[in-house]
């Protein structure tokens, strides 16, 4: 059993608004081209190519291309659940934003909320 299971994967242009909403899953979405407006909780940033935004279970976030660059959002687009304590644990817990070195310039993630009971969360992940 993986630690992790992949629910959708796609490749997109997004010239539409994807309004708040929130899911049970982990989503990670890499900007390949354009700009965006990003909410995520309560925060609200601009993320643009190259930017690698991760979004936790059950936290209200919406994309929407910058109005003047429309039609030039480009977004690669993964959900996954996590099965695994430590790993879900990790990802819950990663900072607000890192540098990647090479495979990107930011990691935007959403502040980390309240854990809520009953998501088994143990030990961290090596």
């Amino acid at each position: 059993m993986n630690g992790y299971d992949i629910l959708w994967c796609g490749k997109y242009s997004q010239d539409w608004e994807n309004k708040l909403h929130e899911h049970t899953f982990f989503q990670l979405v890499v900007v390949s081209e354009g700009e965006a407006i990003v909410q995520a909780g309560e925060e609200t940033l601009e993320a643009g190519a190259g930017d690698v935004l991760l979004f936790r279970p059950q936290t209200f976030h919406g994309i929407r291309p910058r109005e003047e660059k429309k039609g030039t959002l480009r977004l690669y687009d993964v959900k996954f659940d996590v099965n695994e304590a430590g790993l879900f644990q990790k990802l819950w817990e990663l900072p607000v934003q890192k540098h990647l070195g090479g495979c990107a310039d930011r990691l935007h993630i959403q502040p980390p909320g309240p854990i809520t009971p009953g998501n088994p969360l143990t030990s961290a992940l090596t």
